[in-house]
């Protein structure tokens, strides 16, 4: 969802928004702001004429899906592979274009610093790091455990505008690592694991978040939700922003869905 539209800002619409579109089987329509009303806009249709009101929720400045395996060799092929795999195709799936969606396998530090330094992720608004994450607030790598702050160093590099990032790694949903980094400058929203988590669990609550987040213009806050709903009642996967904490899975919401079963 896009704040701050402007007259001839160039944005991403959800295509079910206009039904009239043909090849429904990609998910946005790139087009320009036209006119804006409160909530809603006008967009350019492709013949040049101006389309009815669209809420600005189902109107983004970026698409798109980053995806970082962070190998560990051990058990990439039985988990890490595997996730990442499925968040790829669920992607493209999703959003109908593979050039909104990229994975990148990387097992060291240098890597994630090289390709955070030359402007791979500038198109994409979500990125979504798999891995295996530490209690001592800790990403690790293949030969090394990388701090917090060297992550946030790496993704702070070439940031024009922050990214909303999805950790699908152990324990990085808790205040030693998530209130630091979703500090960033980098960094919109994070949302991670508290505890350890399946990655058949990781993988639902992703899928879920994004389909809610990008399709049906949710807030991160409502797609974080969602996704949680979605997930066994012991899994918690908790939502940060600018150092706050602003969703954990309540007990009650746990217990309501335990008791739906």
């Amino acid at each position: 969802m896009a704040s701050n539209l402007q007259i001839d800002d160039d944005v991403f619409v959800c295509r079910s928004r206009i039904p009239q579109l043909e090849d429904q089987g990609k998910a946005f329509f790139q087009t320009k702001v036209l006119d804006r009303q409160n909530r809603s806009v006008k967009i350019q249709m492709p013949n040049g004429e101006l389309s009815e009101l669209i809420s600005t929720k189902f109107v983004h400045h970026r698409v798109g899906v980053a995806i970082i395996e962070v190998g560990d060799i051990v058990s990439e092929s039985t988990l890490l592979d595997p996730l990442a795999k499925t968040a790829l195709q669920y992607s493209r799936l999703l959003l109908g274009d593979d050039d909104y969606v990229r994975l990148f396998k990387i097992r060291t530090y240098s890597e994630l610093e090289h390709i955070c330094g030359h402007q791979y992720f500038h198109a994409f608004e979500h990125i979504i790091i798999i891995g295996h994450g530490s209690k001592d607030a800790e990403l690790c790598f293949a030969m090394e455990k990388v701090s917090v702050s060297r992550l946030i160093e790496a993704f702070n590099q070439n940031n024009p505008n922050p990214w909303n990032f999805i950790f699908l790694c152990c324990y990085l949903g808790r205040n030693a690592f998530a209130k630091p980094f979703s500090k960033a400058a980098s960094c919109k929203s994070l949302v991670g694991p508290y505890n350890s988590v399946h990655g058949a669990v990781s993988a639902q609550f992703a899928q879920t978040y994004l389909i809610k987040a990008l399709l049906e213009g949710e807030t991160t806050t409502v797609a974080h939700r969602h996704g949680s709903e979605s997930t066994p009642p012991k899994s918690e996967f908790r939502l940060w922003r600018d150092g706050v904490l602003l969703k954990k899975r309540s007990a009650q919401t746990a217990e309501e869905s335990f008791q739906g079963e």
